[in-house]
């Protein structure tokens, strides 16, 4: 070893240096949820780019997000590009309907728009505070990262002190929240053990947030105006736990039946299916089993209507 080389092992700085890219290293291992399709950033941002790219697009909340398998639909609506665009805390509000048209594409011979039409994308807290305007604004640069080395940021992504325990210790988790984040926009998700904790978190919400009429209305029209340029409507109520819908048909003044006559006067097509019958983790998302289960009942009932 050189005079030279000797001299830079020396070196404070360099140690400090090395020191640092060994932690990182070793806490970066540490990092509790791992991934086995997409990063949870990279799918974000790969999702907040589609445009005309679908013949048939899930919309809504993160009901949708959570329960909408388009792979498995495809088993029963063949043939079809099948994209989920639901969002975290989502409504429908006139931009995130804009979007939706936009992910159509133009030279679709069956362009097919399903809305999952859950209580809460209807009220008007959802028009600020939703995961689809927080996932708009995103840098050139972030695109660029995570569309090329989504590997490398998502594993200097800050952890917190909780996390690197739950990494040296998984036993110490009181829950594990696991997400398997799909490229066609599906999240399948787990958590264990399982709870009820929305039904008291939307009773409370529905209490100060009600339906709101003009959301309605401009979810009608922008169906009218689908229905006349030749694409097919269709909308559901996504699944919840039994207690869960009557929490919402209770507190949160949603019409269901008034909402159908609605949309069906528009040109749109209600599915009809008794959504309280699959499995919840927390009585409002779908286990990863039960997306599966649930998205082949609705691709069926889409092939019945529309063969």
């Amino acid at each position: 070893m050189n005079i030279k080389m000797i001299s830079i092992l020396k070196d404070k700085t360099f140690i400090t240096l090395l020191l640092s890219i060994v932690l990182i290293l070793c806490i970066g291992a540490l990092r509790p949820e791992k991934q086995t399709k997409l990063y949870p950033k990279q799918y974000w941002v790969l999702k907040s780019q589609w445009t005309k790219c679908a013949d048939m697009v899930f919309a809504g909340d993160s009901r949708v997000y959570a329960g909408i398998s388009p792979e498995h639909i495809n088993t029963t609506v063949a043939n079809q590009r099948i994209f989920n665009f639901g969002y975290s805390a989502n409504g429908y509000s006139k931009k995130y309907l804009a979007a939706i048209d936009n992910l159509i594409a133009p030279e679709s011979i069956s362009k097919t728009i399903v809305l999952g039409i859950a209580p809460h994308t209807l009220t008007e807290e959802t028009l600020t505070v939703n995961g689809f305007t927080d996932h708009q604004y995103t840098s050139a640069y972030n695109i660029y990262m995570q569309t090329h080395w989504p590997r490398f940021m998502y594993f200097i992504t800050p952890m917190s002190f909780k996390d690197i325990k739950h990494g040296l210790i998984p036993k110490s988790q009181e829950k594990q929240f696991t997400r398997e984040y799909h490229a066609n926009g599906w999240i399948a998700s787990k958590l264990t053990p399982e709870n009820t904790v929305y039904e008291k978190k939307y009773l409370k919400y529905f209490k100060e947030n009600k339906v709101s009429d003009r959301i309605i209305n401009n979810v009608i029209h922008q169906v009218k105006l689908w229905h006349s340029q030749g694409i097919k409507v269709y909308a559901f109520r996504p699944p919840a736990s039994p207690n869960m819908i009557q929490i919402e048909d209770n507190n949160s003044q949603f019409n269901q039946d008034q909402f159908i006559v609605k949309l069906s006067n528009a040109g749109g097509i209600w599915l009809d299916l008794n959504t309280t019958q699959y499995h919840t983790f927390d009585a409002s998302h779908l286990t990863k089993l039960e997306a599966i289960r649930f998205s082949q009942d609705i691709g069926n009932l889409i092939s019945t209507i529309n063969p």
